[in-house]
C-alpha cells in the first residue's frame, strides 16, 4: 500500500497541476506523457493503475485498464477550455463597430445642405420684382396734356379791357399797342368800331360772345398793333385769330398794305409767321386791287368771302416753342377793324 502511493503522488500532482495550465494543445501534451510513464513505470511486473474520482482507489485487481470505469476520462478537461473563447470574441466585435459607423454619417450631410439653399434663393427673388410700383404712378403724376384754351370775351363787360393775364383764357395775356388798350365789343352795341356794309350794323358779324379791338387807334385814326404773351413757362404749338373789316378804309392813301402775323421764341426771334399783302389805288375807299378787286366788298366785314378776303380773314400758325405771338400793321392799315374767334394749343415741355 506504502509502494501504490509513492506511485501515485506523482500522478497527482501532474493531474492537479494540469487544468490550471492554458488550455492549450501543449499542456495537454504534458499531462498524456505524465500519465503514461506512470502506467509503464508502475513496478517491476505490476499491473497498471487506473485512476478514479477517489485518490487511493484501485481501480482493478491486475485486471488492466478495462477495470476503470470511463466516467473520469481526460474529456472532461478539454471541456471547460474552449467554453471561455466564446463570449471573449463576442463583446469585442458588437460595441466597436455599431457606434462607430452610426454617428459619423448622420449629422455630416443633414445639417449641412438644408439651411444653405432655403434662405439663399428666398429673399433674392422676392425683393427684385418690387420696384413695379415706382413705375406705375410716373407717367400718372409727371404726364403733360396739351390743352386748347378759347378766349371768352363774355367774362368783361362791353366796352370793358380784355388785357391781362387770365382776363378772357387762362394762360393768356392781350396788351394793345401803346397808348391804347384793347377792350371788348359786341355786335350791335357800343362800343362802336366799324360798320358793316350790307346790315348797316355796328361791329357787325361778331362772335356772341364778341370779340376786341382797340378803341383809341380806331378814335385817332390809327395803325392796331397786339402781343399776345403766355403764363410762365408756357409755350404754344399754334394760335388763331379771326379779323373782321379790313380793308375798306385806307386813311393813308397808301398803295401797299402789309399786315404781319408772327409766331416768336423766347428771345422774341420770329420762328413763323404769315402774311396778308396786296395793293389798291391811293384812295381812302379804295375799290381797286391787284388780289381782291373791289375793296368796299373784299374788305367789309359782312360782304367778303370768309377765310379767303381781307374783310374776314383768319390768321393761323402752328410750330414748336412759340411764347409770344404778334400781330402788326405796319403799311397801308385800317382803322376801323375787330377781331374775335381767339385759340390756340399749349406746348409740353
Amino acid at each position: 500500500m506504502k509502494l501504490i502511493s509513492f506511485f501515485l503522488l506523482p500522478l497527482l500532482v501532474l493531474t492537479i497541476l494540469v487544468p490550471i495550465g492554458p488550455f492549450s494543445k501543449n499542456g495537454s501534451t504534458i499531462g498524456d506523457l505524465a500519465f503514461a510513464r506512470m502506467l509503464a513505470g508502475s513496478g517491476q511486473g505490476q499491473a497498471p493503475l487506473a485512476l478514479s474520482g477517489s485518490i487511493g482507489v484501485q481501480c482493478g485487481n491486475g485486471g488492466g485498464a478495462e477495470g476503470c470505469p470511463k466516467t473520469h476520462t481526460p474529456t472532461p478537461t478539454n471541456t471547460p477550455t474552449s467554453t471561455p473563447a466564446a463570449p471573449t470574441d463576442t463583446p469585442t466585435n458588437t460595441p466597436t463597430d455599431t457606434p462607430t459607423v452610426t454617428p459619423t454619417e448622420t449629422p455630416c450631410d443633414c445639417p449641412t445642405e438644408t439651411p444653405t439653399d432655403t434662405p439663399t434663393s428666398t429673399p433674392t427673388e422676392t425683393p427684385t420684382g418690387s420696384p413695379t410700383p415706382t413705375d406705375t404712378p410716373t407717367p400718372t403724376v409727371t404726364a403733360c396734356v396739351a390743352q386748347t384754351e378759347t378766349a371768352d370775351f363774355s367774362k368783361v363787360g362791353l366796352g370793358a379791357s380784355v388785357q391781362g393775364l387770365g382776363v378772357v383764357a387762362r394762360d393768356l395775356n392781350i396788351k394793345a399797342r401803346a397808348p391804347g388798350t384793347a377792350v371788348r365789343i359786341g355786335t350791335g352795341q357800343e362800343p362802336f368800331v366799324y360798320r358793316g356794309l350790307l346790315d348797316d350794323g355796328i361791329n357787325s358779324n361778331l362772335a356772341p360772345a364778341g370779340g376786341f379791338s382797340d378803341r383809341y387807334a380806331h378814335t385817332n385814326g390809327l395803325a392796331h398793333g397786339y402781343t399776345f404773351t403766355f403764363s410762365p413757362g408756357v409755350s404754344v404749338t399754334s394760335f388763331h385769330l379771326h379779323m373782321l373789316d379790313f380793308g375798306d378804309l385806307n386813311t393813308s392813301l397808301d398803295t401797299v398794305h402789309l399786315v404781319i402775323f408772327a409766331g416768336r421764341d423766347s428771345t422774341n426771334k420770329i420762328l413763323v409767321q404769315q402774311t396778308l399783302s396786296y395793293t389798291s389805288n391811293a384812295s381812302d375807299l379804295p375799290n381797286t386791287s391787284n388780289k381782291y378787286g373791289n375793296l368796299q366788298r373784299s374788305g367789309d366785314a359782312t360782304a367778303a368771302t370768309p377765310g379767303k378776303q381781307p374783310g374776314n380773314w383768319n390768321w393761323s400758325i402752328s410750330g414748336k416753342g412759340i411764347f409770344s405771338v404778334t400781330l402788326q400793321f405796319p403799311r397801308g392799315y385800317d382803322p376801323n377793324i375787330g377781331f374775335d374767334g381767339l385759340k390756340f394749343v399749349t406746348e409740353c415741355p
